[in-house]
């Protein structure tokens, strides 16, 4: 009986260590995540509505990702603030711009399709339209 009772406590122990040590390796890749976003500032090196073009839009526009999920949209020496999430796990960022267009057009929650050492390439689609966004590092 007293095998059983340390047995279980062992199982218990060994089963919340896993699952603590899954929480933090998940923390580490998030963790990660935020400070690849943060070191470096980004362009938009390509945007797409459906067969448009509208990269152009962006012309200029450099951001600043900070590590308290704002954004911050520099152009001219005008500073235009926003918000931002990421999700290691779901592979999706969300963005959240206010100031209207151009930047509303990447408001909502962009699927990051694939990614190199370059950037992320992302999607969503809008009214059955694909948008596609594309950040590269400056």
């Amino acid at each position: 009986m007293m095998r059983c009772f340390l047995f279980a406590g062992c199982l218990s122990f060994a089963l919340l260590s896993l699952s603590s040590c899954k929480k933090a390796v998940e923390q580490k890749k998030q963790d990660a995540l935020v400070d690849a976003m943060t070191a470096s500032t980004w362009y938009i090196g390509q945007y797409l509505e459906g067969s448009n073009i509208l990269t152009g839009d962006f012309d200029g526009y450099d951001f600043n990702f900070k590590s308290d999920y704002t954004v911050v949209a520099s152009k001219a020496g005008v500073n235009l603030s926003g918000s931002w999430t990421a999700d290691v796990n779901t592979k999706v960022l969300t963005a959240n711009f206010t100031s209207g267009l151009p930047l509303s057009r990447l408001n909502g929650t962009w699927a990051i399709y694939y990614q190199d050492s370059f950037g992320p390439k992302m999607n969503q689609f809008v009214g059955g339209t694909e948008l596609k966004c594309v950040l590269k590092m400056r």
